[in-house]
């Protein structure tokens, strides 16, 4: 039996589900997409990279210092440098009228 393979979410949101993910991110023809479904997926994409990170600090953090995970008296001088993300996403109510606006995590 063949390994499941990734498949490209931009292009499932648009109906095209045989797109495999490896080798296809320049290709995508929806990577620029500024739909709503295309926004949320890279929006969950940021959040675990963000959460990805968190965890790995906190791994590190536990290792390094020998303390329990839930230790609230454990303190740090190392900080997360966390990837800021802002995309600008098409918005328009008329269809010869487009605005940009900036989209970040600040509402969420």
């Amino acid at each position: 039996m063949p390994k499941e393979q990734y498949m490209c979410q931009l292009c499932a949101n648009h109906g095209l589900f045989n797109q495999p993910k490896k080798g296809h991110k320049q290709k995508c023809p929806f990577k620029g997409c500024p739909c709503e479904m295309c926004t949320l997926n890279l929006k969950r994409r940021a959040l675990d990279q963000i959460e990805r990170q968190l965890r790995q600090f906190a791994e590190e953090e536990v290792a390094t210092n020998n303390t329990s995970k839930y230790d609230c008296n454990a303190t740090s001088d190392r900080t997360v440098t966390l990837p800021s993300y802002e995309r600008f996403v098409v918005w328009s109510q008329q269809p010869a009228l487009l605005i940009a606006q900036t989209e970040t995590f600040s509402d969420i």
